[in-house]
């Protein structure tokens, strides 16, 4: 039997066009008041909303997305019933892998307009294609939004896991939390061949090309030989192989 079949299948689902993600939960630098939390801005409510401190030199709302997306576009509302509206001028929106909001970021999205209306809201693109777990928009300065909305889309591939195998050629050797994050760090690698993942210390090895080496303590993983590696569907990070 290949390795291919000996390897344990890895199903996604196909590449979507893009929907708005339900579920999502924030936690944010401050809070104004028990009135503007940051859950607030993620409750599919635009009449409530979280604002931070008003004398913050530094504001930050995380939002998770609870499992790992391309993020296509961010719509942030501003809050029509309270004046700090204002606040959500120039600020900067990414793309984190990490619920660590000092953590690097994977992509950066964009600023918010310079002037931002009460009751109106704008439009950030996220053009580069990268995948993250969670999404930031920060300032140096104090912040409020309404509501964050996050159209995103599915990453796919069918990819078999085999056990005792390490790269052997990698292009892109870092440290992850689990093996869902090691095939993000593969999707945003253009022409990633494969990644091979130790979970006991976390290593990721992402490759450009084929080759492999006996290692009893990884896993690698491959894609499935119906399947053609695309950088634009390089892998749907997978919650069962952590």
């Amino acid at each position: 039997m290949s390795p291919y079949m000996a390897g344990l299948f890895i199903l996604f689902s196909r590449l979507s066009e893009g929907f708005e993600l339900n579920g999502l939960t924030a936690s944010a630098s401050t809070e104004y008041s028990a009135t503007f939390l940051a859950e607030n801005a993620v409750d599919g409510n635009v009449t409530t909303g979280w604002m931070s401190s008003k004398t913050a030199s530094y504001s930050y709302i995380l939002v998770d997305l609870h499992g790992y997306y391309v993020v296509n576009t961010i719509t942030i509302f501003a809050g029509p019933t309270f004046d700090e509206s204002r606040r959500s001028d120039n600020a900067a929106v990414k793309l984190l892998f990490s619920s660590d909001p000092s953590s690097p970021y994977t992509c950066s999205c964009g600023t918010s307009p310079s002037s931002v209306p009460m009751g109106s809201s704008f439009v950030i693109t996220c053009t580069s294609g990268c995948s993250a777990r969670h999404l930031i928009v920060s300032k140096s300065a104090s912040l409020s939004f309404a509501e964050i909305s996050v159209n995103a889309s599915h990453i796919a591939t069918n990819y078999v896991q085999t056990q005792g195998q390490v790269v052997s050629t990698p292009y892109v050797t870092t440290t992850t939390s689990t093996a869902s994050e090691c095939s993000v760090v593969c999707f945003n690698t253009p022409g990633c061949r494969a990644f091979s993942f130790k979970g006991s210390i976390g290593d990721c090895q992402v490759t450009k090309v084929t080759g492999v080496n006996v290692a009893s303590d990884w896993v690698t993983y491959t894609p499935s030989p119906d399947d053609v590696l695309l950088h634009s569907q390089c892998s749907m990070p997978f919650h069962d192989c952590c």
